[in-house]
Parts: C-alpha cells; structure tokens; sequence
C-alpha cells in the first residue's frame, strides 16, 4: 500500500515537472511580448513530433532528438513571431488572442494531416526503469525533473520576468478574452434572432 502511494506520488510529481515546463514557456512569452500565445500547446506538439521523427525515422539518439527539437520549434516560433504575430501586436488583445488561436487550429490540423491519429512511441527502452526502492522511475522521467528543477528557474531568472505576476495577468487576460468572445457570439445569435424576427414579419 505505502508503495504504490509512493509510486502514485512520484508519478504525480513527474506530470507536474511537464506541465511546470509547458507553464514557464507560455509565462515568459506572456512576461516578455505581453501576447497570451494560446498556440503554445500547438509548438509544444510539433517538437514532440520533430524529436520522434529524429529518433525514429532518421535514427537519431534521444539527446540528439532533443536538441534539434528544441530547434525546430525555435525556429518555427520566430518565423510565426516575426511573420505573423509582430506585424499584428499594436492590433489589441482580442485580436493577438484570434490570431493565435487560428494560429494553433492550423498546426494541430497540418500535424494531424501529416502525422496521422495513430499512437506513436519514441525508439526507447520501455522497460528500463532505476529501481528506488519504493519507487521506480524511467530514464526520461528522471530527465524531465532534472530539465525542470534545471531550466526552469534559470530561464525566469535570465528573463527578469515576475512568474507570478505574469502569470495572474495571462490568467486575466484570457478571462477578459473568454468574456469578449461571448459578447461576440451573443451579438451574433442576437442579430440571427432579429433576422429571423423579419422573415416572420
């Protein structure tokens, strides 16, 4: 019993660590362009992809999957930044938020094109595990909460960027967005009732 909750609390700490890393991310570019990027799961996809396909079809090692996903989703977030998201910033909130959620359906639907809905797995050993003695743990698990308590801090450090801070003004924003976009849709479904009031007229 004392195990497996142990092992339940490490694997929750483990899904943590990923989502810490997926929340720095999104925090520094909110923290640094003031652009509440709701592609930012989208990018996070696509160098998944990227680091499988290294790994897998061109045979890479997973340290050099890694890396070069890290920069293929660099590369693709400054080409998107400079492409569409800078000639857009001055354009106001709502407008940045759209943009980036077209910008998200686009990726998701051209990865989903590309890639297909089947389950793919990295080219790893599925059962190499470090027995802890109430735990056990992966190979990757252990590099994703080494990658976190690692790079995390350092990058909000070297950024300047007030985690928390940016973090209340993303939420708000995109409660601010969320509330725009049902005035929208309200106005929409009213202006359909009114033509509909017409016709019957």
């Amino acid at each position: 019993m004392l195990q497996q909750l142990a092992q339940l609390v490490v694997n929750g700490l483990i899904t943590g660590t990923i989502l810490a890393l997926t929340g720095v991310g999104a925090t520094l570019v909110f923290g640094i362009q003031r652009i509440a990027n709701f592609a930012h799961g989208e990018y996070l996809t696509f160098g998944a992809y990227v680091g499988l396909f290294l790994n897998v079809d061109a045979g890479q090692s997973l340290p050099v999957a890694t890396v070069g996903a890290i920069l293929a989703t660099g590369l693709l977030a400054l080409a998107l930044h400079f492409a569409v998201l800078r000639p857009l910033r001055n354009r106001g909130l709502v407008a940045m938020s759209l943009v980036t959620v077209g910008l998200g359906l686009m990726l998701r639907d051209l990865l989903f094109m590309i890639a297909g809905p089947r389950i793919r797995q990295l080219r790893i050993d599925q059962t190499a595990v470090y027995d802890l003695g109430l735990v056990r743990i992966s190979p990757g698990q252990l590099a994703a909460i080494i990658m976190t308590v690692v790079v995390a801090p350092a990058s909000l450090e070297g950024s300047n960027v007030n985690a928390v801070s940016a973090m209340v003004d993303m939420i708000t924003n995109a409660r601010q967005f969320q509330m725009q976009t049902k005035l929208m849709s309200t106005a929409d479904q009213n202006d359909q009732s009114a033509n509909k009031l017409l016709e019957f007229s």
